[in-house]
């Protein structure tokens, strides 16, 4: 059987607060938190326009997330949650009781939940987060974070945990995001098919506590960005999510706006579907009570071409990743295995020449060559090329 060669080139170039309010004004503890206290959360199930539904609370939760760390036990409802529960994509939607914010909705109890029952993080943890929020730390990059699968307690035979982000995938190929999925689902992210680039023809709606948050890990020709709910706004900083997205302590991720299709009802677990619409600033901490960011700058990524030349044709593709150790690398391989499909094939008798160009500044590029062939030569090659990302 003839053998078809393919080279493959991969590239890596290394709410606004209230004027002249008290926070005692503007803000309610957990402390003051009781059962049976009703209040209103702000969030988007369609479009960029802003709905209210309805807590009920259940009780105050001590320790959850360490010491003097708590969460608050709440009742949804109104809205499609009747119908849904708590629904993927309301991480960070905001809580008030008697017009003061007391969190945002962060946690929920497992799959198949017969009600919606959400445990909200409070705004005392999450200003914490907020406070180190500024434009002095522009600079701050992670490099790497443990994997954590976001489990906080047992509640009656429940595990209680994130609510999972929706993380829209735009121009990758269906069978490499179902082959990824597990890897992604150990950071707490939903992947999912969908509009991750950023469409500026979609309607843009304020920026304000409720409207839809977006957190972008790659932007280009391919994209991945992962939605969650906009929790506080104080002048230029924004928190959001009510829980980590990846743990990553200090980050620099893009921050967007985006716009909600649809939800997309399902017994095990329902979710938003929407799509970046507008870049609106870098997220810069990514902590256990949420994460958080400022409007206005841009966060500075990882260029990558990857070039794909088989018989006949060649194509090249280009986009930015954003910097983690072990996601990145994940995210790359992805994008490499999606061109290689697009252009060629993934499976099957095969012999490639794959190259790794690695530009680090300050040095010399590192070149990285290898031929794979047999079987399964494009899937090694996509292994291969992209392993020694993680060591940089």
């Amino acid at each position: 059987m003839a053998r078809r060669f393919t080279t493959i080139i991969l590239c890596v170039f290394c709410a606004l607060g209230s004027m002249g309010l008290t926070d005692a004004e503007l803000y309610m503890s957990a402390d003051e938190i009781k059962r049976g206290m009703k209040g209103i959360g702000r969030t988007v199930f369609q479009g960029t326009r802003i709905d209210t539904f309805e807590v009920e609370v259940l009780g105050v939760l001590r320790n959850v997330f360490g010491p003097k760390s708590d969460m608050i036990l709440a009742r949804l409802s109104g809205g499609p949650l009747e119908q849904t529960g708590v629904i993927a994509g309301m991480s960070g939607s905001p809580v008030y009781i008697d017009g003061k914010l007391i969190g945002a909705v962060g946690y929920s109890i497992g799959a198949f939940a017969e009600e919606p029952i959400a445990g909200i993080t409070p705004i005392k943890e999450m200003m914490h987060v907020l406070e180190r929020t500024s434009s002095d730390t522009l600079s701050s990059a992670t490099f790497g974070s443990h994997k954590w699968d976001g489990q906080v307690v047992q509640i009656n035979g429940g595990v209680l945990k994130p609510v999972a982000v929706p993380l829209m995938f735009s121009g990758f190929a269906p069978q490499v995001v179902t082959e990824f999925r597990q890897e992604l689902a150990k950071y707490g992210l939903l992947p999912m098919q969908g509009g991750g680039g950023t469409d500026s023809s979609l309607q843009v709606g304020a920026f304000e506590p409720g409207a839809p948050l977006g957190v972008q890990l790659i932007r280009g020709d391919l994209s991945v960005t992962g939605i969650g709910t906009l929790t506080h706004r104080v002048g230029d900083r924004v928190v959001g999510f009510g829980h980590p997205m990846l743990f990553s302590g200090k980050t620099a991720m893009p921050m967007t706006a985006a716009y909600i299709h649809e939800v997309v009802s399902s017994q095990m677990l329902s979710f938003k579907l929407g799509t970046a619409s507008q870049s609106m600033g870098i997220i810069l901490q990514d902590r256990a009570p949420g994460i958080a960011g400022v409007v206005g700058f841009d966060a500075k990524m990882i260029p990558i071409r990857i070039a794909v030349a088989s018989p006949g044709q060649e194509t090249s593709f280009n986009m930015e990743v954003f910097r983690h150790r072990e996601l990145g690398p994940l995210l790359v391989r992805m994008a490499v295995a999606t061109s290689i499909i697009s252009a060629e094939k993934l499976m099957g008798e095969t012999t490639v020449d794959g190259q790794l160009k690695l530009y680090m500044p300050g040095h010399e590029p590192v070149v990285v060559e290898n031929m794979y062939a047999g079987p399964q030569g494009l899937g090694l090659a996509v292994l291969g090329l992209t392993k020694p990302l993680a060591q940089v």
